[in-house]
C-alpha cells in the first residue's frame, strides 16, 4: 500500500506518526497553557486511599505512622552500620555503596542471587515454589531502561507455564564516569540482595507463579489487583527473609534491606505531604538525601514520581498491614502457627485488597489493618 509520497503506509508507521504527533502537541500545545497543579489534595488524595485500598485512615494519622516507621528504621540502620564501622554510620554505608558488581556483571551476580534464594526458601520451608518455567535475568530493554529493576511476568491466565524475565540495567558505555559510578552504588551487594528478593524470590515471581494456580477468576485477574498486596507482599519478602535468617552472618545484606526500606518510608512520607500538604518537589529531593541518604539523582528521581504516582506510598504501607495480619493469624492460630502456611494461604487467595485477605484469612471480627 502506498500513501501520497511513494512511501509505503504500513500500520506500526501510521501508529508511530500519531504517537509523534500527539508528542508534540503535549509538549507545543498543551504544555505551556497548562497551569493546573499536581496536587491531588487532602479530599481526593484520602478518598482514593478509601476506594483503591480500603484505607480509612486520614493523612495526618499516615503521616504520622509514617514518621513513626522511618524514624525506627532509621535508627536500626545507624546501629548495624556502626556495628559495621565502629564509627560513623555514613562512613561505613558509604564503604558498603563501593562494594558492587562491576559494570557489564550485574546480570550474572544477579542470577546467582537467585540460585542461592531459591536454595534458602526450601530449606527453611518459608514458603511453596510451584512448579514453572524459569526465571531468565536479562539486561533491561532499550525502551524501558528508565528503571533500575523489574520483573515481566506473564500473565496468570496463560495455560501453560512460559518464562519470565528479570531486568537489570547495567551502565552503558556513552554514560560520563561519575553516572555510572553513582548507578553501580546503588547496585551495591547488599542492596542487590533486597532488589533481587523484591523482584523474583520469594516477591513478585513467586507471587504470579501462586496466582497461576487460584482457581478463582475474579481473585486471579490482575485487573482488579490491589497495589497494598502486590508490592506491599514484595516489599514485605525483603525484611521478611532478613528475619529467618538469610546470610544472618553479612551485615552488609542487613543493611542494603535496610537502606531500601528507608527510601520506600520517604516516598510514604513525601508522597503525603506532595499531595495533602505544600512540599515542593525540591523539598522532596532534599528529604530523599538527607533522610534515605541517596544520591542526587536518585533523590530527585524518586521525588518526581512522587508527583504523578501517589500509590507509591503503598510499598510500605502494603508491608506493614502484611505485618499486621500475620501477627494477627499468629495469634489467632496459636500453636497451630506456621508462616510457610501463612504464606501459601495468603498467596492463595489472590490479589484481592488487603482488607479482604483480613476477612478470607480471620473471618469478619478482623481488626484494623493498620495502627
Amino acid at each position: 500500500m502506498q500513501n501520497g509520497t511513494g512511501i509505503a503506509s504500513t500500520p506500526s508507521f501510521e501508529a508511530s506518526g500519531a504517537i509523534s504527533s500527539y508528542i508534540d502537541y503535549l509538549e507545543k500545545d498543551l504544555a505551556p497553557r497548562s497551569k493546573g497543579s499536581f496536587r491531588l489534595g487532602r479530599q481526593r488524595f484520602e478518598q482514593k486511599m478509601r476506594l483503591d485500598e480500603g484505607i480509612t485512615l486520614d493523612a495526618e494519622r499516615l503521616l504520622a505512622i509514617a514518621m513513626r516507621e522511618l524514624r525506627q528504621t532509621q535508627e536500626a540502620f545507624r546501629r548495624v552500620a556502626t556495628s559495621m564501622n565502629g564509627g560513623e554510620p555514613m562512613a561505613a554505608w558509604a564503604r558498603a555503596k563501593q562494594d558492587h558488581p562491576p559494570a557489564g556483571q550485574l546480570v550474572p551476580v544477579a542470577q546467582q542471587q537467585l540460585d542461592e534464594l531459591v536454595t534458602f526458601l526450601n530449606r527453611q520451608r518459608i514458603v511453596t515454589i510451584p512448579p514453572g518455567a524459569p526465571v531468565a535475568v536479562a539486561p533491561t530493554p532499550r525502551f524501558y531502561r528508565w528503571t533500575f529493576a523489574s520483573m515481566w511476568t506473564p500473565g496468570p491466565f496463560e495455560a501453560r507455564a512460559l518464562r519470565a524475565y528479570y531486568y537489570i540495567t547495567d551502565v552503558e558505555s556513552g554514560w560520563p564516569i561519575e553516572r555510572k559510578n553513582e548507578h553501580l552504588r546503588d547496585f551495591n551487594y547488599g542492596a542487590l540482595w533486597s532488589i533481587s528478593i523484591h523482584e523474583v524470590f520469594p516477591g513478585h515471581f513467586l507471587h504470579y507463579q501462586h496466582l497461576r494456580q487460584v482457581e478463582s477468576k475474579l481473585r486471579k485477574s490482575i485487573l482488579f489487583s490491589s497495589t497494598a498486596f502486590v508490592e506491599g507482599w514484595a516489599h514485605y519478602c525483603e525484611q521478611m527473609m532478613i528475619e529467618e535468617g538469610f546470610r544472618r552472618d553479612d551485615p552488609q545484606v542487613r543493611l542494603g534491606q535496610l537502606a531500601e526500606a528507608l527510601i520506600r518510608l520517604c516516598r510514604f512520607v513525601v508522597g503525603i505531604r506532595l499531595h495533602c500538604e505544600d512540599m515542593s518537589v525540591e523539598q522532596g529531593v532534599r528529604f530523599f538525601r538527607e533522610e534515605a541518604f541517596l544520591e542526587e539523582s536518585s533523590a530527585r528521581r524518586e521525588a518526581e514520581r512522587g508527583t504523578f504516582d501517589p500509590s507509591y506510598i503503598l510499598y510500605t504501607a502494603g508491608k506493614l498491614m502484611i505485618l499486621k495480619l500475620r501477627e494477627d493469624y499468629k495469634a489467632q492460630a496459636g500453636a497451630e502457627y506456621s508462616l510457610r502456611a501463612f504464606h501459601d494461604r495468603l498467596l492463595g487467595n489472590g490479589t484481592v485488597p488487603i482488607w479482604l485477605h483480613r476477612a478470607l484469612l480471620l473471618g469478619d471480627q478482623n481488626g484494623d489493618m493498620l495502627e
